[in-house]
């Protein structure tokens, strides 16, 4: 209590909840961001890469960026629900839920299903949901995006085995290379299998 004939200098009442309130809001802010990661990302989706796979997919998609406006990331309002499960082998996982997604001329959710394997993120479910309720599906939208992960998947699983020793598996991931048009590098994975005894790659 103030003496009398003294200036009272204790905080008005208003004044003693402000520290409260932005402590609070510094928490919030704080929890947040520490679920999401930083502003247009989720942590878990960025940590095991799924979210970004994600909005490679979205982006990728003409009718998608026509209606968001590009770039396409994710949203710090009404985030939604993001779940992730590891697999029992190094490089697979399971990833699904419901985000929000914004661009510069507007927001949708996002469903999602992704399932990884050999290290490389497929979509099973990849449907946006739009303001007044129309639906776009974008894997339908991105199919020759899926094929070429699909693609790059097979060919990471061919050097995993070249690099192991497996004459054969070098001779596939060079006919694989050439497929690809890709003639010198072709041409080092059958030289590999070769060098590992594998005649048929020698003659070649």
């Amino acid at each position: 209590m103030p003496v009398l004939g003294e200036p009272d200098l204790s905080p008005a009442p208003g004044r003693r909840a402000l520290p409260f309130v932005v402590a609070t809001a510094v928490l919030v802010i704080a929890a947040g961001y520490g679920c999401l990661g930083p502003p247009g990302t989720i942590a878990c989706g960025q940590a095991t890469g799924f979210g970004p796979a994600m909005l490679e997919s979205v982006n990728a998609c003409p009718a998608a960026t026509l209606r968001l406006g590009a770039p396409v990331r994710f949203s710090l309002v009404g985030a939604g629900c993001s779940n992730y499960e590891a697999g029992r082998e190094a490089g697979d996982g399971l990833a699904y839920g419901t985000l929000r997604v914004e661009g510069s001329s507007g927001h949708a959710s996002l469903q999602y299903h992704l399932s990884k394997g050999g290290g490389q993120w497929r979509s099973s479910v990849l449907v946006l949901t739009f303001a007044d309720g129309t639906k776009l599906d974008v894997k339908a939208c991105t199919q020759s995006l899926e094929q070429q992960r699909g693609q790059r998947a097979s060919e990471k699983l061919l050097e995993a085995g070249c690099a192991q020793g497996q004459a054969s598996v070098c001779e596939a991931l060079g006919l694989w290379r050439k497929t690809q048009g890709d003639e010198a590098g072709a041409a080092e994975a059958r030289r590999r299998a070769c060098e590992l005894g594998l005649s048929s790659a020698c003659a070649k």
